[in-house]
């Protein structure tokens, strides 16, 4: 394990490396490129701006060549940069007029004049020369100067674009990339600590290793997990059948008192412990969770359940504003929670009144009793298992505080939200929300 570790570890650093050098290389090429076509660019430009004080000079000096427009000095004097050509108005909008020299005068002037006002001008963007046309004084006509565009190779345009891709490529891995591994290199790291090992020798897909590595380590904490769990529910069980026996051998006992008040107590305690144990089990073992869920209309099993309430004498109202609605869920489930909030409203509260409608494009059930209510802090807290309220520390009232820990559960489990909220003046709200998937999605 070591060894292999070892071995990714040595690879990802040289895959970083790789692409490290090659981002590096990148950076110093691009300036370097940068300066040196600049430089080339500078060149190339003086290179124009001689050409164009010969050619002006030459003309200057031989001004009966320009005044009869000798278009085969013009075509010897071109390159693949250079295209020139005579005409009696001036062919582009920037204009050199009177510069050295004016109409009928005697034109001495040096080379060296010509070549120092020409890198004065600015004429054009960006190249100073790109398209012009000169007023040749002395003979009256225009010479028309077009400098073509510098075209760059295929290669270059190649080479800059791949170096592009290079640098995308290596910012990508080394911010997005890493970013994105880093949770779970701390997944694996805490599955390892954990106690976690990779058993599986193949993995039946494709992907990062870090990202193949660390579902394989979440399925081994997932099954370690379901282990840990179907210990406890056999611990709990073992435990609860431990108690069960001595508690049975007790109620035998208590049909040998000859005191039928404190036999009563005794047997009031034995059911109270009963009822503590079955309600522990059912909820280490979470068999509302295990049923399969089903199409069942919600609203029909609400009023059956305050129905059964009113057969016996429990003081429980139901007003419904839907006639209809379906949903997918646990029925068993659903009746259980729901009871449970009713059973506890009429428990703490004295009556309670059942209200449905539709809202929100689902269910609202809200179960209103008339009792004290709770502190705001203890609104959430009640749904902790084992936790239960006493107003009264000296009366705490039976029950194992798994109620509505169980509820909730069993509501968050067939796509539903529940939440508890006072009544003013006085009395509790648990108000429930169910939806069907789609309608929730």
């Amino acid at each position: 394990m070591i060894n292999t570790q070892y071995a990714k570890d040595r690879r990802r650093f040289v895959i970083r490396m790789f692409l490290f050098i090659c981002l590096l290389l990148v950076l110093i090429d691009m300036p370097l490129t940068i300066y040196i076509d600049g430089d080339y660019t500078n060149d190339l430009e003086q290179r124009d701006i001689t050409n164009t004080t010969n050619i002006m000079y030459f003309f200057l000096e031989k001004p009966k060549l320009a005044k009869f427009q000798h278009e085969n000095i013009l075509r010897a004097i071109e390159n693949e940069r250079l295209s020139l050509s005579f005409s009696n108005k001036p062919l582009y909008l920037d204009q050199i007029k009177y510069l050295f020299c004016k109409p009928g005068t005697i034109c001495h002037v040096s080379h060296y004049k010509i070549h120092s006002s020409l890198e004065e001008l600015h004429i054009g963007v960006p190249h100073p020369f790109l398209k012009f046309s000169y007023y040749v004084a002395p003979s009256k006509v225009w010479l028309n100067f077009h400098f073509m565009k510098r075209s760059y190779p295929v290669i270059a345009v190649l080479l800059v674009m791949l170096e592009l891709a290079i640098v995308f490529v290596s910012i990508t891995y080394l911010i997005s990339v890493y970013r994105f591994t880093r949770p779970w290199e701390k997944i694996r790291a805490l599955s390892e600590n954990l106690g976690l090992t990779m058993s599986r020798k193949s993995i039946p897909f494709f992907g990062p290793t870090i990202i193949k590595e660390s579902v394989v380590l979440m399925e081994a904490m997932a099954s370690k997990i379901d282990l840990l769990i179907q210990e406890r529910v056999k611990t709990i069980a073992s435990l609860s059948h431990d108690i069960r026996t001595p508690l049975t051998r007790a109620q035998f006992y208590l049909h040998e008192i000859e005191d039928k008040e404190l036999a009563g107590h005794l047997q009031k305690q034995c059911d109270e412990i009963q009822f503590y144990l079955n309600e522990t089990l059912s909820y280490a073992k979470q068999d509302y969770q295990d049923e399969p869920k089903r199409n069942l209309e919600i609203i029909s099993l609400i009023d059956t359940i305050c129905h059964e309430m009113q057969a016996t004498k429990q003081p429980v109202v139901f007003h419904s504003e839907a006639p209809r609605f379906a949903i997918f869920g646990q029925r068993v489930g659903l009746m259980r929670a729901i009871s449970n909030l009713i059973t506890n409203g009429v428990k703490y509260g004295k009556s309670v009144d059942v209200y449905v409608k539709e809202e929100l494009g689902g269910i609202k059930l809200t179960i209103d009793d008339h009792g004290p209510g709770l502190p705001e802090k203890m609104l959430k807290k009640v749904f902790e298992p084992f936790y239960r309220y006493y107003k009264d520390k000296e009366a705490k009232s039976s029950g194992t505080g798994l109620g509505l820990s169980i509820a909730k559960t069993i509501v968050e489990n067939n796509n539903g939200t529940i939440s508890l909220q006072n009544i003013l003046p006085q009395g509790l709200r648990v108000i429930v929300y169910l939806w069907n998937n789609t309608e929730r999605e």
